[in-house]
């Protein structure tokens, strides 16, 4: 994750941190708990956007986005 210096709350998702072919701008200034989509760009770029939730598991934060749960390393 980065953010977005002109953007106050905005942060940018790598699904992969060795690959920049996903990548994506979300809200986190709404909740603590999670990052919304906010841009819908038409065609091939528009698709695969998610929202982020932060979930809690046995005390630890994973991340889910979409349909897929990151856990702590």
């Amino acid at each position: 994750m980065g953010v977005v210096p002109e953007l106050k709350g905005y942060v940018v998702v790598h699904k992969s941190e060795f690959s920049s072919d996903y990548c994506q701008i979300v809200d986190a200034s709404i909740s603590n708990i999670a990052a919304f989509i906010f841009l819908r760009i038409p065609g091939q770029l528009g698709r695969d956007l998610n929202d982020i939730r932060i979930e809690l598991k046995s005390g630890q934060e994973w991340i889910r986005m979409g349909s897929t749960l990151f856990r702590p390393a």
